[in-house]
């Protein structure tokens, strides 16, 4: 990811490197970047070092910190994290379950408010069926995402599907004809707005629980060690002048006595 097209054109855009690098094309910048570059992950401590040459010191520190910055970004756009996916499924589906509560408010205000419904259908057994169904939907997604990693004969999925068919007898017991057409508009709107309620609680919980579980995991890159200036070159080494120093004194010094040498034949 760190070596990504995105993330080598996020970090030569954002330190105008085409310049720096007296580059024209972006590829020709991406080449130079990562002759600079050094990126390594440990074996053993799972550690990522980030390495950057530049002329600069404070541009070569600021480049290694953006990494960082620019991984943070990308692992959010990506969502990698299951707890990520999680919130965002439960956030998209708290979303429709919101729509489906107003809908069913709307069509429950279109029946009409009597005394007289209420007593057709009472309010503790309207909300028990409504929490039935709404349970019986929220076992369906679990078992749903279970299926992902899980086989139908392992226990998890066995339990689950025990669960789930204790709850649609449940249902059953308590889906009875309703009674009195006149009532019977309003009982039906009544339970299914209830159900939308239930069921909108139920994601809300879970949509709390995905982002609590987001936060729990931290920043999913850390850091350890944040970079700095460098205090002294890392290249050229100085040892290599000092070689190259000495092998052209050594030279130039043949070099002079040679030619006296050559001179005081040539006299005598």
């Amino acid at each position: 990811m760190m070596q990504s097209v995105s993330m080598t054109t996020s970090i030569i855009e954002r330190f105008k490197l085409k310049d720096v690098y007296a580059k024209t094309y972006m590829i020709d910048a991406r080449k130079e970047l990562a002759k600079n570059v050094r990126i390594t992950a440990g074996k053993k401590d799972n550690l990522i070092a980030i390495e950057v040459d530049d002329e600069s010191p404070q541009r070569a520190a600021d480049m290694a910190n953006a990494y960082v910055d620019e991984l943070r970004k990308l692992t959010d756009r990506l969502a990698v994290t299951e707890a990520q996916q999680r919130r965002m499924f439960f956030e998209n589906q708290l979303n429709k379950a919101k729509s489906a509560l107003a809908a069913a408010q709307t069509q429950l205000q279109k029946t009409g408010f009597t005394s007289d419904a209420i007593k057709a259908e009472p309010k503790a057994a309207a909300e028990n069926y409504a929490g039935v169904k709404a349970k019986i939907a929220a076992q369906e997604v679990k078992l749903g995402a279970m299926r992902q990693t899980l086989t139908d004969n392992s226990s998890e999925v066995q339990t689950a599907l025990a669960t789930l068919s204790g709850l649609r007898s449940q249902l059953a017991q308590l889906e009875q004809p309703l009674s009195g057409s006149g009532n019977q508009d309003y009982v039906g709107a009544y339970r299914d707005f209830k159900y939308q309620e239930a069921l909108f609680d139920i994601y809300a919980r879970q949509f709390e629980l995905a982002k609590m579980d987001e936060a729990r995991e931290g920043a999913l890159v850390q850091v350890l060690d944040a970079a700095t200036p460098p205090e002294k070159k890392s290249k050229p080494h100085r040892s290599w002048f000092a070689l190259a120093g000495a092998a052209l004194g050594l030279l130039s010094a043949a070099a002079f006595v040679s030619v006296r040498h050559l001179r005081t034949t040539r006299a005598s």
